[in-house]
């Protein structure tokens, strides 16, 4: 029987693939981030309102900061701060080299669900974009290859566990 290169590498890339899935599934589950404080930085920026039939929680433009916590309602605010002891959300935007990133540590025991729209720089209209929720205990991450104005965070759930 005639093996050519074509088989060999074809079975070692085989084998490699077969390896990393089987250590994929038995390696251990990351362990959640550590709880911080949060402190919230809010700009004073009102020039970019979202559509008055949204229930907004909070806008972020680059370089903002959010504090979130669950309210007695079983809802989510806003606060100006929250002491890493307490459950909580911190939202995060960043803006660099033309992209721009939303980051949210759910330092929470649920996870956490929320809808977002987006504003171009100097541009009227806003955008739903797509959002994967958070995890407890975990970071999400959200990221545009464009300069991003501004974005509004609503609905904003905590989920119990399946």
């Amino acid at each position: 029987m005639k093996v050519s290169m074509r088989h060999i590498f074809a079975s070692f890339m085989l084998c490699t693939l077969v390896a990393a899935c089987s250590a994929s599934h038995t390696a251990a589950p990351k362990a959640p981030v550590s709880p911080e404080a949060c402190v919230a930085v809010i700009g004073t920026s009102v020039a970019n309102v979202p559509p008055r039939d949204v229930p907004v929680i909070v806008v972020l433009h680059p370089g903002d900061v959010a504090c979130l916590v669950s309210d007695s309602a079983g809802g989510i605010r806003a606060v100006p701060q929250a002491p890493a002891n307490s459950p909580h959300i911190s939202v995060r935007m960043t803006a660099e080299r033309g992209m721009t990133l939303l980051a949210v540590k759910n330092d929470t025991s649920q996870g956490v669900a929320y809808r977002a729209l987006m504003q171009l720089p100097n541009g009227p209209q806003w955008n739903e974009t797509s959002i994967v929720p958070v995890m407890p205990g975990l970071f999400g991450f959200e990221s545009w290859p464009q300069a991003i104005g501004a974005i509004a965070l609503f609905e904003m759930r905590l989920e119990t566990s399946r």
